[in-house]
């Protein structure tokens, strides 16, 4: 599962290697030193060996079941404040709407 040192070698060395000398220098190596400390760890020399189009398919369809999960919660979120507020509506059309018939019902009795 883990890759040969050779084959890791290989790769840093061709990434971090700027003037292609076959050796990487101090200067070429600061920029891969830790912005919080200044260390650099030699797993992030390696820039890996990259993704298969499987893989970031694969990825891709777990970012847009999270963005559905999200943008679902959201819809549901704004449908339920939307009902609350069609409901109060409703209550004082109604209230408005009773208290009118009872008036004329008033002036009848007089």
């Amino acid at each position: 599962k883990y890759d040969h040192s050779g084959d890791v070698a290989g790769r840093v060395l061709a990434e971090w290697d700027k003037d292609g000398n076959g050796v990487v220098a101090l200067h070429e190596l600061q920029l891969a030193a830790s912005r919080t400390d200044g260390m650099i760890s030699l797993a992030a020399l390696d820039p890996g060996k990259g993704q298969s189009l499987f893989k970031m398919a694969w990825e891709m369809f777990i970012v847009c079941l999270v963005l559905f999960f999200v943008v679902s919660i959201m819809n549901q979120l704004a449908r339920s404040q939307q009902a609350e507020l069609d409901e109060a509506k409703v209550k004082v059309f109604t209230a408005e709407l009773g208290a009118k018939e009872k008036k004329p019902e008033d002036k009848k009795s007089k």
